[in-house]
């Protein structure tokens, strides 16, 4: 089983003979899903063998014992999601055990189908929690629903008391003082999310009271201040996996503002620096111009792929432009467009705003130049 999944690395894969079973499961209980999941493997399968030329057969079905056999002898009774790669006369089985859900899905290109598991990635995406006490505070890298990493930090602040004269004072040299320490305290805890930032990390939640949360984002640079999406309060009896659980609510909500954003930027951008719908952003693809990839989560079309150059067309001659060989038709071209982005390391988002169906076609892109 492999251990990190590393969609850039999938997307580089390409068979040449045999093609590629791309096999997503997502089980409706933690128990007893085996059967479940056999019962889908087989009925996918099945449909995909009846179209299969006879020399591809019997590595076909071959796959699918390989699939069946590691569900029911190899894994664990409790799991949640699977993602298998696998073509075994090409050297191929990659197995992924994930967090989180993704749509069914059996899929036989010589492509791995990205697109569905990219979506998901980008609703659960990385970010860092920060929880706010006076003396006591955590930060948690949480990975996709999976906390991956906890970090907290305890410093002993004075106390503060009231002394004679205390009202009349403008600041007491013992609230001063207590007021350092807490301020040192925010600084570590600055330097810790310093740390732990990565470049898969696309937001900062804070959880605190509203002058705890004021005081620390003064201590974080602008460049982690400007990837702040939320800030919340939380109870006084909240234990931090309660605080986890409502940053997760945080954080879908900050995807869909996100959204939002994404949307209002490319209306100001204008046409010079947005391609839009497919047949536009195919073009910036092949050019390497494009910067952004943007796509609503329910965008498909079938498409033409060059399996000499790999030139992606969307309709029209089925002859390649650029080699003038014959291309193969495939059932999602913008899966196509996914893989290439991944390969290339273009950020891809995925929106669900309806808005951006009616301006842009389903897809957009942002342009380098």
């Amino acid at each position: 089983m492999e251990k990190r999944l590393d969609l850039r690395e999938l997307s580089k894969i390409r068979t040449k003979k045999y093609p590629l079973i791309t096999f997503y499961f997502t089980a409706s209980s933690p128990f007893e899903w085996k059967e479940e999941a056999n019962i889908f493997l087989k009925s996918k399968a099945s449909k995909y063998e009846e179209k299969l030329p006879k020399e591809l057969i019997k590595s076909f079905k071959e796959d699918v014992e390989k699939i069946k056999d590691y569900i029911n002898y190899k894994l664990k009774k409790t799991v949640r999601s699977l993602a298998f790669f696998v073509s075994g006369r090409e050297g191929l089985f990659k197995l992924y055990q994930v967090p989180f859900p993704i749509t069914n899905l059996f899929y036989l290109e010589n492509t791995p189908y990205l697109k569905p598991l990219a979506k998901t990635l980008d609703n659960y995406g990385k970010y860092i929690l920060v929880i706010l006490h006076v003396d006591y505070s955590c930060i948690y890298v949480i990975d996709r629903t999976d906390v991956v990493e906890g970090i907290c930090r305890e410093d002993k602040i004075p106390v503060k008391t009231r002394k004679a004269g205390w009202k009349d004072l403008e600041k007491s040299k013992a609230e001063r003082r207590r007021g350092e320490h807490i301020k040192k305290h925010y600084k570590d805890v600055a330097d810790m999310v310093k740390n732990s930032m990565d470049k898969d990390i696309k937001r900062i939640i804070i959880a605190g009271t509203e002058k705890n949360v004021k005081m620390f984002l003064k201590l974080l640079p602008n460049y982690l201040k400007d990837i702040v999406s939320a800030t919340f309060q939380f109870d006084a009896h909240d234990n931090d996996s309660k605080i986890i659980e409502k940053s997760l609510k945080e954080e879908l909500e900050s995807e869909i503002k996100a959204d939002r954003r994404l949307i209002k930027q490319l209306k100001r951008l204008g046409r010079e620096k947005v391609a839009i719908r497919l047949y536009q952003v195919l073009l910036a693809l092949q050019r390497g111009q494009i910067d952004k990839l943007i796509i609503h989560h329910k965008f498909q079309e079938s498409g033409w792929i060059c399996n000499n150059c790999d030139y992606l067309g969307s309709g029209g001659s089925k002859v390649c432009p650029m080699c003038k060989v014959e291309m193969s038709e495939v059932k999602d071209i913008v899966d196509e467009v996914v893989n290439k982005a991944i390969e290339r390391d273009i950020d891809v988002d995925f929106v669900s705003e309806t808005e951006f169906i009616d301006k842009f076609g389903g897809i957009a892109a942002i342009l380098r130049y």
